[in-house]
């Protein structure tokens, strides 16, 4: 019933910023109160209850699935560097943030609700 009052809502979206972008997005979602069982939570349940795994050991395949399929799939050259790039510039800006001297949490507090 919600959704369905949602679906003006979306409409005036798409109308107001082109496309059907957002009418799709909710009928995605009326599809999974429909049709809870394609839900990712159902296919997590159906699979554990197939398998007779628990959750930990569900979760444990998956994170060894997940690790094999990156590890067979390595970065080209280009992205690689990029990444390490990110990741210097944002350990830089850690140390930056970290090395300056803290507020006190009351001065912190009074400066936020100034007017």
């Amino acid at each position: 019933e919600k959704m369905q009052e949602m679906k003006p809502i979306a409409e005036l979206f798409d109308r107001t910023r082109g496309g059907d972008h957002y009418a799709r997005a909710l009928a995605r979602q009326v599809e999974k109160v429909e049709h809870p069982e394609t839900t990712p939570s159902a296919r997590v349940l159906q699979t554990m209850e197939r398998t007779g795994q628990g959750f930990f050991a569900f979760a444990m395949e998956q994170a060894r699935l997940h690790r094999e399929h990156f590890i067979g799939r390595p970065l080209d050259d280009g992205e690689e560097q990029k990444l390490r790039a990110l990741a210097e510039k944002s350990l830089a800006e850690q140390a930056e943030h970290e090395a300056r001297e803290e507020v006190p949490f009351e001065e912190y507090l009074a400066a936020y609700f100034e007017d």
